[in-house]
């Protein structure tokens, strides 16, 4: 639905008769979400449908990159329909999608692959090998110690050589979409910088591909793109693009950035130690950092560029956090209409138990653990008895997640122990919980900082495609008037005292885990 609540005054830049306006489009894992803002960064409209996943017979879930170049049309005619503003004023086109993964293409820009991402496991024997051989490598060079990239390319060689052969580059699912706009040929392809870390082929202190690496592997560093920066207008909107969403052509299309990095530049997580916890789909803790450190210590820690120049971002995740979500609710709470599936009643029934859940302890990694880096841990509930009921296992969903979360702030502060924290901004679907905001504050034992504004991700990609255009100079300067603060979680000192020791059981539980799952996949699969 249209959102016209939205106010951000700091980016007027003057009386100009000609509104102008910047379509932003994220590929998300599970939507693809498409808004219309004006240069003040105002929402003027948006329209959202669900993204076409496949799933195969081993339960892997990939995209259909053609089918998601159809969505994007579709959803750019639509938001033209709703808001009736005037395509002449159209200034540019950017994008923002998933950062982990990739598909295949030939010379004529033709899909050769499905969009192979991290829930698609068909090649994870590949990347336990890429790992256990070179994992040190990658994180140092690339800053990632789980890739998305280089695990399927070697197995598409290995599998499906004619397919391999066949495919002339490799680049992420949004720039699939932002090549077929443009009408590019396989030589025009490009990766933008702050997600290409994910490929684990990239020297991110260099900003150029890992030369020797390919050599090694024996690939073809060819089949790579060129490399280009956020905030680059990398083509224009062809005639047959423009004639199939109802735009004029011509229109530059700027590169935007990965997901995560959007969320957080619109977030203004643009100084050195400020924080935001994600809730989406794929739930990330992101902190600005000032230097380019991997993690080899306690390979937890991704390392990438942030879309402000000269500044980083420190990450963890969550594999499929959101889908998880929506898997517990399903199955838990049936009796509840579809309509009444929303954060207050299931914040009423979560609050209707003690922190701690009953001593129930879940495990959130369905898809294997993330940061660090573990495919064989599986989700778990620990400690059921008869006393427990959906509350006590919806509830320790929310711990488990926050428990991750503080986890993961540990490692930052051992990793970068020059920087104070005092606050995390929340947002992504998640932070609509005031409950597990509150738990999340109360775990971690800091202010948690509810944002005025849900539609981060595309206004960080319209941000981003504002100042490819020259409409925006400073990023940093138009991020922080575009968000107020909505609400601030303090932490409850009972409840963070509580929590103190069910987050030293739950480090424990999961180590102890980590040996079951690990002998289990030995000698029962």
């Amino acid at each position: 639905m249209p959102n016209w609540n939205y106010v951000c005054w700091g980016a007027y830049l003057g009386n100009s008769k000609k509104e102008k306006y910047i379509i932003s489009t994220d590929l998300g894992s599970q939507s693809i979400k498409t808004a219309i803002y004006d240069e003040k960064g105002n929402s003027v409209t948006s329209y959202n449908q669900d993204s076409n996943i496949v799933i195969l017979s081993d339960g892997s879930m990939v995209y259909d990159g053609m089918a998601s170049f159809n969505q994007v049309i579709e959803n750019i005619k639509n938001i033209l329909s709703i808001s009736k503003v005037n395509t002449n004023n159209i200034e540019c086109l950017s994008f923002t999608g998933m950062g982990a993964g990739i598909i295949g293409i030939d010379e004529g820009w033709s899909p050769t692959t499905y969009f192979m991402n991290p829930l698609d496991k068909r090649s994870q024997s590949f990347l336990v090998k890429v790992i256990n051989q070179y994992g040190d490598f990658i994180r140092l060079k690339s800053g990632i110690g789980n890739p998305a990239g280089v695990n399927y390319i070697l197995w598409l060689k290995n599998k499906y050589p004619e397919v391999y052969k066949k495919t002339l580059k490799f680049l992420p699912l949004t720039h699939f979409v932002q090549g077929l706009l443009s009408g590019f040929k396989s030589s025009e392809a490009f990766w933008e910088n702050t997600g290409v870390s994910f490929s684990g082929l990239y020297n991110a202190l260099k900003d150029c591909w890992l030369e020797e690496f390919f050599s090694e592997l024996k690939l073809n560093m060819n089949k790579m793109p060129r490399l280009v920066e956020p905030a680059t207008i990398i083509g224009y909107l062809s005639k047959k693009s423009a004639d199939l969403c109802g735009l004029k052509n011509g229109i530059p299309i700027s590169t935007g950035a990965y997901d995560k990095v959007c969320d957080s530049l619109a977030a203004n997580i643009n100084k050195v130690g400020s924080a935001v916890d994600n809730a989406a789909t794929y739930s990330a803790l992101l902190v600005c950092v000032k230097d380019f450190k991997p993690d080899l210590k306690y390979k937890t820690l991704l390392c990438h560029r942030s879309a402000i120049k000269g500044l980083w971002l420190a990450q963890t995740y969550i594999t499929g956090c959101g889908i998880t979500h929506k898997w517990l609710i399903e199955n838990f709470f049936e009796n509840i209409s579809k309509d009444e599936k929303n954060y207050m009643v299931l914040d009423k029934l979560a609050s209707g138990t003690e922190p701690g859940s009953g001593k129930l302890f879940f495990i959130p990694h369905l898809g294997g653990q993330a940061t660090p880096y573990d495919p064989f841990i599986k989700g778990s509930w620990v400690g059921i008895n008869w006393s427990h009921k959906n509350k006590h296992f919806y509830r320790s969903f929310l711990e488990s997640v926050a428990y991750e979360n503080n986890y993961s702030l540990s490692i930052v502060k051992k990793n970068y122990p020059d920087i104070k924290f005092d606050k995390v901004c929340v947002i992504g679907g998640g932070s609509k919980s005031n409950i597990w905001n509150q738990i999340k504050a109360d775990i971690l034992g800091l202010d948690y900082i509810l944002l005025n504004r849900d539609d981060l991700t595309t206004l960080g990609a319209a941000l981003i495609g504002g100042k490819a255009i020259g409409l925006y100079q400073d990023l940093k300067d138009i991020a922080k008037e575009c968000i107020q603060v909505k609400k601030v979680y303090q932490p409850n000192n009972d409840n963070k005292k509580i929590y103190r020791k069910y987050f030293k059981s739950y480090l424990e539980l999961l180590r102890n885990l980590k040996n079951f799952y690990s002998y289990t996949e030995k000698f029962l699969f």
